[in-house]
C-alpha cells in the first residue's frame, strides 16, 4: 500500500504529523486515543476502497460505468472520513495551538 497508492502515502504522511502534535501538545489520554483512532480508520477506509478498487478491476477489467461508479463511491467514502479527520483535529488541537500562540 504504502510504496504503490499514493493516496496511501499521503494519509501515512498526515498520520505522521498528527502524531507528533499529539505528543507535542498537552493532551488528555482521550484526546490522544481519539487521534489514534481516527487514524486507523482513515487507514483501513483507503485499504478497503484500494481492495474494492483491485477487485472491481479482476470482475470488469473493461470500462464499465457501474463499475466504475463501484468505484466512486468506496473513494468518496475515504473522502468524507479523511474531511471528518481534519475536522476532529482542528476541533481537537486548535485550543492547543491558540495557547501557544496567546
Amino acid at each position: 500500500m504504502f510504496v504503490k497508492q499514493r493516496n496511501f502515502y499521503v494519509h501515512i504522511v498526515a498520520m505522521l504529523i498528527a502524531l507528533t502534535a499529539a505528543f507535542y501538545f498537552p493532551l488528555l489520554s482521550s484526546e490522544r486515543a481519539i487521534i489514534i483512532l481516527v487514524i486507523a480508520i482513515v487507514l483501513a477506509a483507503e485499504i478497503f476502497n484500494t481492495s474494492i478498487e483491485k477487485l472491481t478491476d479482476i470482475v470488469q477489467p473493461e470500462f464499465d460505468e457501474k463499475a466504475g461508479q463501484v468505484k466512486d463511491i468506496a473513494a468518496a467514502a475515504v473522502l468524507l472520513l479523511a474531511i471528518a479527520s481534519v475536522v476532529i483535529a482542528i476541533v481537537i488541537f486548535w485550543p492547543y495551538i491558540i495557547n501557544v500562540f496567546s
